[in-house]
């Protein structure tokens, strides 16, 4: 799986960071949540505890 950042806002409000993802999964099932979420953090360079994955969802029966 390969994780690219769309976008990243800043949310001085809730002293967080909002990011939006595209993971790549091509011929594998959908990423598990924990799996993301190490990946996000490794790119963000911040503790896994720290990220809250909102949503996460494959489009169905598409395989590019």
């Amino acid at each position: 799986m390969k994780v690219e950042i769309i976008e990243k806002k800043e949310n001085p409000l809730f002293k967080r960071t909002e990011v939006k993802f595209k993971a790549d999964h091509a011929g594998e099932p959908t990423p598990k949540r924990l799996d993301a979420r190490a990946q996000l953090a490794a790119q963000l360079g911040v503790a896994e505890e720290l990220i809250v994955i909102e949503k996460l969802a494959s489009t169905h029966g598409r395989q590019v």
